[in-house]
């Protein structure tokens, strides 16, 4: 069972992080951006949920011949609620980036409390297992979990809001991919 779930997901992580590179090339907003950010869920989503039945699976797994199974097992399933919080607060934010009251829908403030609750189970378990990285890695849910709670109970502030200005391309010379410089001595600028 395990190599059946572990397939799609490093699958799915690869696919993820090639849909990543999309928006550093694709237009902001345009339609290659937009489909690239859906491949992007939906791939994280699918990592996220296999990602929580390998850690289920590998929680189960112990034995003498597995002696770490559990701690393993709850450190995956805290790395796939984080993840899954992240994007599903991410396309969450996106969905209503023009409110201006407090979002208290069950389902975004379930998950972000969540995240903060795990986070919390992963800091004890490191402190009574010793283990450094689980108290470590704790705070990275805490601090986002927290931020997401934080971002859905609050009223958004109108000058919060992120203002796209419209930058004009800059001029082009007459020889194909080369750029004219400008020269502003003088009043408007001209090319050189």
């Amino acid at each position: 069972m395990h190599d059946v779930l572990l397939a799609p997901h490093v699958v799915a992580g690869a696919v993820a992080l090639a849909a990543m590179l999309v928006p550093l090339v694709a237009r902001k907003g345009g339609r290659v951006h937009r489909r690239g950010g859906w491949v992007f869920v939906i791939a994280m989503s699918v990592v996220s949920i296999t990602a929580f039945a390998l850690a289920i699976l590998r929680f189960a797994a112990a034995d003498a011949q597995h002696p770490n199974a559990h701690a393993i097992g709850v450190f995956l399933f805290y790395v796939a609620a984080l993840t899954a919080a992240g994007v599903s607060s991410g396309v969450r934010a996106l969905r209503f980036k023009t409110r201006t009251a407090p979002h208290r829908n069950a389902w975004d403030l379930g998950i972000s409390a969540a995240n903060v609750a795990m986070a919390v189970v992963t800091l004890v378990y490191g402190l009574v297992d010793g283990r450094t990285l689980f108290v470590a890695f704790s705070f990275v849910g805490l601090f986002t979990g927290t931020l997401q709670l934080r971002y859905w109970l609050r009223a958004a502030k109108a000058d919060s809001a992120v203002q796209i200005i419209p930058i004009p391309p800059p001029r082009r010379t007459t020889m194909p991919g080369r750029w004219a410089p400008t020269r502003c001595s003088k009043k408007p600028c001209v090319p050189s």
